[in-house]
């Protein structure tokens, strides 16, 4: 009966899989990505939307190539998305003025009002995986994974 104990859905072994990191960051992806729209599909916003917003908020005047970079989304498709927020009056572009070519990005108040609802739901996103696995297991996972978002 033991063996059971490395059978997962379906009754397939997974015990090499289990020894793969891609397919355990996979795993974890899919579970947060989950609990993610489980928590945010109402309001229609993708996780790429939500780190896009939190960092135009911390960083204000930062461009799309910045955000493009950080998040690792194509610019054409960073741009569309910060058109998004900026036609619903959530960012306001402004013309660099060291660089016509370049417009900085900045949350509007009506932006801000909307991001501080969002940080609500992703702290009640963060209880969640908390109760289900665990605070000092999540606090460890994170110290473990943030030198990947730096790459």
């Amino acid at each position: 009966m033991a063996e059971n104990l490395e059978r997962g859905p379906d009754n397939l072994n997974l015990t090499e899989l289990e020894s793969t990191l891609g397919f355990l960051v996979l795993a974890a992806w899919r579970y947060c990505r989950s609990s993610y729209f489980d928590v945010f599909n109402d309001i229609n916003v993708s996780p790429g939307d939500y780190g896009i917003l939190v960092l135009i908020d911390q960083n204000p005047d930062c461009n799309v190539g910045q955000i493009s970079n950080v998040m690792q989304i194509a610019p054409n498709n960073t741009a569309r998305a910060i058109d998004r927020w900026e036609n619903l009056g959530y960012i306001d572009k402004r013309v660099n003025t060291r660089d016509a070519r370049v417009r900085t990005l900045r949350m509007t108040q009506k932006g801000k009002f909307f991001l501080s609802d969002l940080r609500k739901r992703q702290e009640e996103l963060d209880r969640k995986m908390c109760d289900d696995f665990g605070k000092d297991r999540i606090e460890a996972l994170q110290a473990l994974l943030r030198p990947f978002a730096r790459r």
